[in-house]
C-alpha cells in the first residue's frame, strides 16, 4: 500500500484547529465589562442537542458529534440525505447507480451501518430513508456506537433529522427555485395556533424535479428526479405537563433512472455486442439507449407519536413509529438496444417501533432508562424476463450453424438441432449440456426478511466533582430474525434451479457497555475518554442460488470503540473547536457483496474483521457580527483485518481473493468541509449576503478488491467541490439568491457494475456544475 501523504489544506484545517484547542487562555481574554460580556454572550450562538436523548451542549457530549443548523440546510441546499455526508467528517453519503432510495452511506469507514433517524423514530430500511427534506431544523451526526442512548442499536453511528415543532404563533416561509437542468425546487410551511396555546398545527410540502444530467445517444435526458413530500403535525399542549405530538408523512418519487454508461467490453459477449465500443467515450454522459425505458416508482408513508409527561421522578416520553415504502424498479440490466433481459423488482417494506424511556436528574446524578420494540419486515422480488437475444451458451462447434458459435434464445426458437458438421447434426442439449429453456421466458425470485428485536438501555451519568463527571450505560438487545426465499420460472442453467420456498430462523442476545469519562478544564472546555460497544444482528443471504441451506446464515457482529476528545469556547462563544481521535476493532464484520452472474447480481454478506484508526477536528467562528466560518477535516484508515477468501467481480468472472489489509470501499483517507457567509448590511432594509463553502474527498475504492480486478476506474479520484452563492435580504422578509454548485465540475464515478449478459462494464457518475436562482418569502 501506498503512504498516503495529508494534503496541504487538510494541514493548515487541522494545524488551526489543534492550536485553538492547546490555547485555553483565549478564553481568559473574554470582555472584562460585564455589559460588554453580556453582549458577546447574546452575540454568540449556544448550540443546544439532544444527542443522549437529553438538551445539553455540544461541550456536555462524551462523544464525536457534528449539528447542521437548518439555516445551513438551506444555504447549501442540503436536499435528501444523501448530500449529508458532504458536510461532517469521516461520514460518506451519496446516492448509489444513478437510483434515489439506493443510498451508499458510511461513517468511520464502515458502510450501511448508519441510523437513520426522524425525530428519534429509527427509519430502518435504506429504501424508507432517502426522501425529500422539508422543514428540517438541525442534523445531529453522531460517530461511534450509541446503543445506550437510542432505541434501535446503532453500531457505527447515528444520523437524526430534527424537524421544526408547530408553533403556538403564526408563521410560514416560501423558497422557490430554479435552475440548470430544469431544475425545479418548491418547498413551503405553514404554523400556527388551532386552540390557543394549547394545540397548534404545521403543514409543510415540497417539489424537487431536473431533467437529469445525462442523456441517450437518442437524446432522451435520464437519471433525473421527480420528488414530492408532504408533512402534516399537530402538537397538544393542554397542560398538566403533558405533551403530544402527532405527524403524518407522504413521499412519491418516479423518476427515469437507471441509465448507465458503458465503460469497457470484455469478453466473448464484450465483443458480441460491443456496447463500449458503440459508445466510444466512456464517462461523456452520452449513454447508451435501451430496449425499454428504466424507471423507479417509490411511494413512503410514516406515522409518528410523541407522548411526554413530566412527573415528579423525570420526564416520561413515549415514542410511536410506523414507516411503510413500495416501490418498483423498471429496468433493463444489459444496458443496451438489445433484447437479452429485462424486469422489475418490486418491494415492500414496513416497520414499527415502539419506545418508552424515562429521563430524570437528582442532586449530582442524571439518568437514561428506556425500553424498545422494533418490528420490520422487507419482501422484495426479481421478475426477470429472457429476450431473443439472451445467450445460452457460445461454444465454437455451434460456428458452422450460428455462424458465431453464439448460441441465443431466438437460436432455441427457430432450430431444434445444431449442425455441428456438414450433414451431422445433434440435439442441441447434447451442445450445450442441459435442456434448452421456454423461449422468452420468465424467471421469479423472491425474498423476505422479518426482524422482531426487544431491547432495554439505559445510562445513568454521576457528577462526582464540580469539573468531572462519569457516565456508564448498556444495552441488552434480543433479535430473532426469519428469513423466506424462492426461484422459480426458467432454468437457462443447470446450476440454477427452481427453489421451493425455504424458510430460515435464528436469533441474537447481546448486552453491550459502554462508559466515559469527563473532565472540565474550564467552564468553556472539556475533555473526554469514552470506551463502547456496538452489536449487529447476523441474519442470512437469501438470493436464490448455488449456497446450501445449511451456509447461508452470517453471524452476528461487534465492535469495540475507543474515543478520546477535546472541546473548547472561545471568545464569549464566538469560537467553538472540537477534536476527536479514534479506534474502532470490528470482530466478525458483516461485508455484503454484490457479485455478477449471467442473469444479474446476486447479494451476500460475509464475516470478516476490520480495524479503523483516525480523528475528526471541527472549527466554527464567529469574526464579526456579520462574517462566520466554519471548517471541519476528518482521517480515517479503514482496513480488513483478516478477509481470507473475499468473492471479487472482475471481467474474467469472479475470483476469489484474499483482501486482509486491503482497504475498505466507499472509506476514503481524508475528508473535510468549510464554509464562509458574509452579512454586509446596504441599507436599514436591505443586506447582501455571500456565502463559499466547499468539500474535500480523497480517493476511494467503489468496490472491493479493486487491486484483485486491476481496473484503474474502479479508484475514484479525490475530489474537491466549490460552491457559492450570492443574495440579497429583501423588505418584507423578501429573499433572492443565486446559488453555483461544484463550481470547478468536478465529477468522479459512483457505482462500477460487471454487465455478464452482455460482457459489459458499466459506471455512473457524480452530479456536474449546476446553478439556481432562489426566491424566498417568510411570514
Amino acid at each position: 500500500m501506498n503512504k498516503k501523504k495529508l494534503p496541504t489544506g487538510a494541514l493548515l484545517s487541522c494545524a488551526a484547529i489543534l492550536a485553538l484547542q492547546s490555547a485555553p487562555a483565549l478564553a481568559q481574554q473574554a470582555p472584562e465589562d460585564a455589559a460588554a460580556e453580556e453582549a458577546a454572550q447574546e452575540a454568540s450562538d449556544v448550540i443546544l442537542v439532544t444527542a443522549r436523548r437529553r438538551t445539553e451542549t455540544i461541550l456536555d457530549v462524551p462523544a464525536s458529534l457534528t449539528v447542521i443548523g437548518g439555516d445551513a440546510i438551506e444555504t447549501q441546499a442540503i436536499l435528501d440525505f444523501s448530500e449529508i455526508g458532504r458536510f461532517a467528517p469521516n461520514v460518506f453519503t451519496e446516492e448509489s447507480g444513478n437510483r434515489p432510495g439506493r443510498t451508499r452511506s458510511s461513517i468511520r469507514g464502515i458502510a450501511d451501518r448508519a441510523g437513520i433517524y426522524i425525530d428519534d423514530v429509527f427509519v430502518g430500511d435504506s429504501s424508507a430513508a432517502n426522501t425529500l427534506l422539508v422543514d428540517i431544523d438541525r442534523v445531529e451526526v453522531l460517530r461511534g456506537p450509541q446503543g445506550a442512548f437510542f432505541g434501535r442499536n446503532t453500531s457505527a453511528g447515528a444520523i437524526n433529522f430534527h424537524t421544526r415543532v408547530p408553533s403556538n404563533d403564526f408563521d410560514g416561509a416560501f423558497i422557490g427555485r430554479y435552475g440548470s437542468h430544469e431544475f425545479l425546487n418548491l418547498s413551503g410551511l405553514v404554523t400556527g395556533p388551532l386552540i390557543e396555546d394549547q394545540l397548534a398545527f404545521k403543514l409543510a410540502g415540497g417539489i424537487r424535479r431536473h431533467h437529469g444530467y445525462d442523456r441517450t445517444v437518442s437524446g432522451l435526458h435520464v437519471n433525473g428526479e421527480d420528488q414530492l413530500s408532504l408533512r402534516g403535525e399537530l402538537y397538544l399542549t393542554p397542560g398538566y405537563r403533558f405533551t403530544a405530538r402527532l405527524a403524518l408523512t407522504y413521499d412519491r418519487d418516479k423518476p427515469r433512472v437507471g441509465y448507465l454508461d458503458a465503460i469497457e467490453d470484455f469478453g466473448a459477449l464484450g465483443n458480441v455486442f460491443g456496447h463500449a465500443a458503440a459508445d466510444a467515450k466512456p464517462f461523456d454522459r452520452i449513454l447508451p439507449d435501451l430496449n425499454i425505458e428504466s424507471r423507479t416508482r417509490r411511494e413512503v408513508i410514516g406515522a409518528y407519536l410523541t407522548l411526554g409527561l413530566e412527573t415528579g421522578f423525570g420526564e416520561i416520553t413515549s415514542i410511536t413509529g410506523y414507516r411503510d415504502a413500495e416501490s418498483d424498479n423498471f429496468r433493463d440490466p444489459d444496458g443496451g438496444l438489445a433484447d437479452v433481459i429485462s424486469g422489475n423488482q418490486p418491494l415492500d417494506y414496513s416497520s414499527f417501533s415502539q419506545e418508552f424511556k424515562i429521563t430524570g436528574e437528582h442532586d449530582r446524578v442524571s439518568w437514561l432508562a428506556g425500553l424498545y420494540y422494533f418490528n420490520d419486515r422487507r419482501e422484495e422480488s426479481d421478475l426477470v424476463r429472457l429476450g431473443p437475444d439472451f445467450v445460452v451458451d457460445f461454444n465454437p462447434a455451434l460456428a458452422p450453424w450460428t455462424g458465431s458459435g453464439l448460441l441465443t434464445i431466438q437460436n432455441l426458437f427457430d432450430n431444434p438441432t445444431a449442425q455441428v458438421a456438414p450433414g451431422v447434426f445433434l440435439p442441441l442439449s447434447a451442445v450445450v449440456g442441459f435442456a434448452a429453456p421456454t423461449p422468452y421466458g420468465d424467471r421469479s425470485t423472491f425474498k423476505r426478511r422479518d426482524v422482531e428485536s426487544y431491547a432495554a438501555f439505559g445510562a445513568v451519568t454521576f457528577e462526582l466533582t464540580d469539573t468531572l463527571e462519569a457516565t456508564i450505560g448498556g444495552r441488552y438487545t434480543h433479535e430473532k430474525i426469519r428469513g423466506a426465499f424462492s426461484q422459480q420460472g426458467v432454468a437457462w442453467s443447470p446450476l440454477d434451479p427452481d427453489v421451493p420456498l425455504q424458510r430460515l430462523s435464528k436469533s441474537n442476545d447481546d448486552f453491550s457497555p459502554s462508559a466515559s469519562l469527563t473532565y472540565r478544564y474550564h467552564d468553556d472546555g472539556s475533555v473526554y475518554v469514552t470506551v463502547s460497544r456496538g452489536f449487529q444482528s447476523g441474519g442470512f443471504n437469501l438470493d436464490p442460488g448455488g449456497t446450501p441451506l445449511a451456509e447461508r446464515d452470517f453471524d452476528a457482529e461487534s465492535v469495540m470503540n475507543y474515543e478520546i476528545g477535546l472541546r473548547n469556547s472561545f471568545a464569549g462563544g464566538r469560537v467553538t473547536t472540537a477534536f476527536t481521535g479514534f479506534y474502532q476493532k470490528y470482530k466478525d464484520f458483516q461485508r455484503r457483496q454484490s457479485i455478477s452472474t449471467n442473469t444479474g447480481q446476486i447479494t451476500q454478506t460475509f464475516n470478516a474483521d476490520a480495524d479503523v484508526v483516525g480523528f475528526e477536528a471541527e472549527l466554527a467562528a464567529r469574526i464579526t457580527d456579520h462574517f462566520d466560518v466554519t471548517a471541519a477535516i476528518g482521517y480515517q484508515k479503514a482496513e480488513y483485518g483478516t478477509f481470507a477468501n473475499a468473492p471479487i467481480s472482475t471481467p474474467d468472472g469472479v475470483v476469489i481473493a484474499d483482501l486482509t489489509g486491503s482497504p475498505l470501499p466507499i472509506a476514503p483517507n481524508f475528508t473535510g468541509s468549510f464554509s464562509a457567509r458574509y452579512s454586509h448590511p446596504i441599507s436599514d432594509s436591505v443586506d447582501l449576503n455571500f456565502g463559499v463553502d466547499g468539500q474535500y474527498r480523497d480517493e476511494y475504492t467503489v468496490i472491493d478488491g479493486a487491486e484483485v480486478a486491476e481496473l484503474p476506474y474502479a479508484v475514484a479520484e479525490e475530489a474537491f467541490l466549490l460552491n457559492a452563492d450570492i443574495g440579497l435580504s429583501l423588505p418584507d422578509d423578501f429573499g433572492i439568491r443565486v446559488r453555483v454548485q461544484n463550481i470547478l465540475n468536478e465529477e468522479y464515478i459512483t457505482a462500477l457494475n460487471f454487465v455478464q449478459q452482455t460482457g459489459t462494464i458499466t459506471s455512473a457518475l457524480s452530479a456536474p456544475r449546476t446553478f439556481f436562482v432562489e426566491l424566498s418569502k417568510r411570514f
